[in-house]
C-alpha cells in the first residue's frame, strides 16, 4: 500500500495522459469483468436457493403426509386392540380346550 502511494506520487506524475486513460480504462474493464462474475454467481445462487425451497416445501408436505398416516395407523392399531380384547373377552366365557389355545396364540 505504501508502495503504491510513493509510486504513484513519484513515477504516476510522470505518466501522460493517454497512460492515465489507459489505466483508467483497465480499471474499469477488470470492474465489468468482476460485476459479470458477481451477476452470474448470485443467479446461481438464487436458483439453488429456488431449488432448496420447492425441496423443503415438498419435504414439509411428504412429512405431513407420513404423520396423518401415522395417525390414521394408530387409530387402526387400536380398533384392532379393541377387537382382540373384546374377543379375548369372549374366549375367557367359554371353558373349552379349544378356546384356551386360542387365548394362547392370540396374547402372542
Amino acid at each position: 500500500m505504501v508502495l503504491e502511494i510513493l509510486y504513484h506520487n513519484t513515477f504516476g506524475r510522470f505518466k501522460t495522459e493517454k497512460d492515465l486513460l489507459n489505466d483508467a480504462e483497465q480499471s474499469m474493464m477488470e470492474y465489468k469483468t468482476s460485476i459479470q462474475n458477481l451477476k452470474k454467481e448470485s443467479k446461481y445462487t438464487l436458483d439453488k436457493v429456488a431449488v432448496g425451497e420447492s425441496d423443503l416445501q415438498r419435504g414439509r408436505t411428504d412429512l405431513r403426509s407420513t404423520g396423518k398416516q401415522i395417525q390414521s395407523l394408530i387409530g387402526s392399531i387400536y380398533k384392532a386392540e379393541s377387537t382382540v380384547a373384546g374377543l379375548m373377552d369372549r374366549l375367557r366365557t367359554i371353558p373349552t380346550r379349544q378356546s384356551l389355545e386360542l387365548r394362547a396364540e392370540a396374547s402372542t
